[in-house]
């Protein structure tokens, strides 16, 4: 994606979400709501007041406490950097 368009306030953060394969028994390969979603993602955008976590990190985050959004043919996950449960 590279540099983000989006200027985020505050203490918020944008996540490109991981989309992980999965293979169901007879070999079809599963994505979005066929499997549980992933709950790790890479940080795109960074809001002026958050620290512990940069641009490019890898994380782990709560779902359902942000808002998606698509942004230059991604789909980008942005919520609130208290809900960042560890950078990995």
């Amino acid at each position: 994606m590279g540099k983000s368009s989006i200027r985020l306030l505050e203490d918020r953060v944008g996540v490109i979400v991981d989309e992980a394969l999965k293979v169901s028994k007879g070999g079809i390969t599963l994505v979005g709501s066929a499997q549980e979603k992933s709950k790790t993602g890479k940080v795109v955008a960074v809001g002026p007041d958050v620290k512990g976590v940069d641009v490019g990190d890898s994380v782990i985050f709560e779902l359902h406490t942000g808002i998606d959004v698509e942004l230059d043919g991604k789909k980008l996950y942005v919520f609130k950097v208290e809900n960042i449960i560890g950078v990995i």
